[in-house]
């Protein structure tokens, strides 16, 4: 007789790690300041690289992070670098984060700083991301406004007080 389950249930689930505070799964220790050995591109996403201090693993980051910070091998780390390594790489995620919210449709700046928000992103890492895409012509609530009174009027006849009320 066939299995009657088409995925295993007893499958062990691996633990989850995120650079986002309060969502991890297992805590992940803090990378100590060193030499950089080694710097190699993650397999599951070659955008991303995998940076090795002292021998061990210490963070995984974006490659433009990574470029635009000009890490290299034999680099020393000391905390503010690596710090400061950490804190681009947490804004290059949150404008990812958003970039992909911006993919499907247009979005004011309340939604997207909601949607940051409920991702655990700082304000002053939301506040960056928003000036980002601001300057990037990619958000603006005045046009966004315009274009959704535009497209419910079309669609759904509503009373400009309704129409006000929705927005």
């Amino acid at each position: 007789m066939p299995n009657s389950k088409p995925f295993p249930t007893n499958r062990a689930r691996r633990p989850r790690h995120s650079d986002n505070p309060g969502e991890t799964e297992t805590e992940r220790p803090e990378p100590q300041p060193g030499t950089v050995t080694a710097i190699q591109s993650q397999v599951r996403d070659p955008d991303r690289v995998s940076v090795f201090i002292d021998g061990t693993f210490a963070i995984g980051i974006a490659r433009d992070v990574a470029d635009a910070c000009g890490l290299h091998k034999d680099q020393m780390l000391d905390e503010a670098l690596l710090a400061n390594l950490m804190a681009r790489n947490f804004v290059h995620k949150a404008t990812t984060t958003a970039l992909n919210l911006l993919s499907y449709r247009p979005r004011s700046e309340g939604e997207i700083r909601r949607k940051l928000q409920q991702g655990k992103y700082p304000d002053s890492t939301i506040e960056q991301v928003l000036a980002r895409l601001r300057d990037w012509h990619y958000v603006d609530d005045a046009d966004f406004a315009q274009r959704w009174i535009e497209n419910r009027s079309a669609h759904r006849l509503r009373a400009s007080r309704l129409l006000a009320k929705e927005l």
